[in-house]
């Protein structure tokens, strides 16, 4: 009896052991891809949370959603939601209507990799009205004299500028080529939308 007992304890501990051994090796292959799949899962949430927003037509079992949008995208609004309809494999098209409002659209202003940054800027000061003159236009021609009066030194200055007229240059070069990890931070804004 006493013998059964020691096979039956080895057996339990061979296979626990056999269970940890496994289990660690599905953990290892998982940890290779956790950094993919937290990026599906975010992206995942990212679709449902604006889903949610969606209201959902019961009768004919679609979804419908209001938002603002430039008037001059209208037709790449309408050629996205159609290629989504086509890659979906879905057989309803789709249906885009602009509604008149008399509520006050949202401020938007169209920027380009030149003038991004320093429309951010003016974003973190505050946004400006619909319709009203966006400052960024004038901060982009006094920044840089403000600039030279807060610090005064042509020395900074210089080597700055020649910084920036160096990336200018080399744009093309230093997107494709490996940057160290500080230059991305200088060269790409961060903090856009």
């Amino acid at each position: 009896m006493l013998i059964d007992v020691v096979q039956k304890i080895d057996d339990l501990e061979t296979v626990m052991n056999q269970t940890q051994q496994h289990r660690q090796r599905i953990l290892e292959a998982a940890a290779k891809n956790l950094n993919t799949w937290f990026s599906r899962v975010r992206k995942m949430k990212a679709i449902y949370h604006t889903l949610n927003l969606f209201d959902l037509d019961v009768t004919t079992k679609c979804m419908i959603g209001e938002c603002w949008s430039a008037v001059s995208d209208l037709d790449q609004i309408n050629l996205a939601l159609c290629r989504g309809m086509q890659k979906s494999g879905s057989t309803i098209q789709p249906i885009l209507n602009a509604l008149p409002t008399k509520d006050e659209p949202p401020t938007f202003h169209r920027t380009d990799k030149f003038t991004e940054a320093i429309q951010n800027v003016m974003d973190s000061y505050g946004v400006a009205k619909y319709r009203e003159v966006n400052p960024a236009l004038f901060s982009l021609a006094s920044f840089p004299f403000l600039f030279a009066v807060m610090f005064g030194d042509a020395g900074n200055g210089l080597i700055m500028f020649l910084f920036a007229l160096w990336m200018v240059i080399w744009e093309k070069r230093l997107i494709v080529s490996c940057l160290p990890i500080y230059l991305p931070l200088c060269y790409y804004n961060l903090n856009s939308k």
